[in-house]
């Protein structure tokens, strides 16, 4: 490019509108380095700012651009590649640190149908540096002094955190919308009676809270629940029904019994409230006591103070419900002191390891490095642990996700989680450091 076209090009972009220098960016550097999509990174309002190819721009969450980040580093240029929405992706990360305010980033997502010569590539991007740098220090001039007290350097590193806490909280109220339709449309449903429509519609619910847990759990990287914290949200969400039905309740909290299984907490806490829902059936029914008691087997038992049985097509229902994971439910009335519904589920048979759990392929290495991920570890923190570069970890997460078939670090955590792989990497590395004491004392 002509020294004078450039000169234009930077007036151009300079003279943008306030809001549309990522337009203008765009546009100026078009022919310089092809590209798909750019964004902005800055302590401004939005903190991220994306133009482009749409799926381009859907597939960088804030999460992928934090992970891009944090790999590159305080570097004025970083070139790599990131997978985002299960697609890989060659990206250049350009870094602008005015001597006044704060510092921005630019990603550059690079157009595939468009290879560049690796050396006329870094030159132009060089360029694109210096027109980033320029258009930083310009806005930094324009911008309103930070006060004294303000840290000099309060990056997109926080507003990308609550750019993802904003992105998850936009999905979780898509998801409860997408909840509350289908409950009203099992209440209204004709093909349902009243009892049939509160089932339908608890189910519905304890599911989602169900997800909900799981998700949270898999954040976490615990594949169990205390069965008193368990017991106790089940408790917050019955306590509002049973209030409002008139009836009292009485609890029998379990002992400590250490953690349950995440599913069968949510069964537990699932099947508990269907049968508080079948007693609250019986006009009869002015108390209630709900308690869950631990040992070899979770057994959760509802008195109340009816003198009738519970609904049998419910409690087939229920029957049915448990019976895959070798549960069983009863019924005892005493004509004098009321009726006890008593669900009983193994926990041994919970508990179980499968012989054979799938290991989808993974090398020891790969193992190693997925179990570090399903701990919430980024990148430069699991390189540190293992001794490796950074880029080194983001090929081996590549070749993770393509053997697990999935697009996202939650995702692949999840299944880590779900078929045991977090563990298998904990008994590789033992069986290994195992193997080296042993050749040490051996030699």
């Amino acid at each position: 490019m002509e020294p004078v076209e450039l000169f234009i090009r930077a007036v151009d972009l300079l003279d943008a509108p306030e809001g549309r220098h990522l337009e203008a960016c765009s546009t100026a550097i078009a022919e310089l380095v092809p590209h798909r999509a750019l964004v902005e990174l800055s302590a401004a309002v939005p903190p991220i700012r994306l133009v482009g190819d749409p799926e381009t721009k859907a597939a960088f969450t804030p999460a992928v651009l934090a992970d891009l980040v944090e790999s590159a580093g305080g570097e004025p240029l970083w070139r790599g590649g990131a997978t985002a929405a299960g697609r890989p992706y060659r990206v250049s990360v350009l870094r602008a640190e005015p001597k006044r305010g704060t510092a921005s980033v630019l990603v550059l997502v690079h157009d595939p149908a468009v290879a560049l010569d690796e050396t006329e590539e870094i030159a132009a991007l060089q360029v694109v540096g210096a027109l980033w740098r320029l258009l930083a220090t310009h806005r930094a001039g324009r911008a309103t002094p930070a006060s004294p007290d303000a840290p000099d350097d309060e990056p997109y590193s926080a507003r990308l955190a609550a750019a993802a806490g904003a992105q998850v909280a936009a999905e979780l109220v898509q998801r409860q919308s997408a909840l509350v339709k289908a409950m009203l449309v099992a209440l209204r449903s004709s093909r349902y009676d009243d009892r049939q429509a509160r089932s339908e519609a608890t189910g519905l619910a304890m599911g989602a809270l169900l997800d909900l847990r799981a998700e949270e759990q898999v954040r976490r990287g615990l594949s169990g629940e205390p069965v008193g914290e368990a017991f106790a949200a089940l408790l917050e969400d019955l306590e509002p029904v049973v209030r409002r039905a008139g009836v009292r309740l009485e609890v029998d909290e379990p002992d400590d019994g250490g953690d349950v299984p995440l599913e069968l907490a949510g069964l537990a806490a699932a099947v508990s409230t269907e049968v508080v829902l079948l007693a609250l059936d019986r006009d009869a029914v002015t108390s209630l006591r709900v308690g869950w008691q631990v040992g070899e087997e979770l057994v959760l038992r509802v008195r109340d103070n009816a003198t009738t049985g519970f609904d049998p097509a419910g409690v087939r229902a229920l029957a049915t419900r448990v019976a895959p994971v070798g549960g069983t439910i009863s019924v005892e009335v005493d004509h004098r002191l009321g009726a006890t519904a008593t669900v009983v589920l193994p926990l041994r048979r919970a508990l179980a390891v499968p012989e054979e759990v799938p290991d989808f392929g993974l090398s020891a290495r790969e193992l190693d490095v997925l179990s570090r991920v399903a701990r919430g570890l980024r990148n430069r923190e699991i390189a540190r642990e293992i001794q490796l570069s950074p880029a080194t970890i983001k090929f081996h997460l590549v070749r993770i996700f393509e053997k697990l078939g999935v697009g996202t670090r939650g995702e692949a955590a999840a299944v880590a989680v779900e078929f045991g792989l977090v563990g298998k990497a904990a008994r590789g590395q033992a069986s290994a450091m195992a193997s080296i004491s042993t050749n040490q004392s051996g030699s």
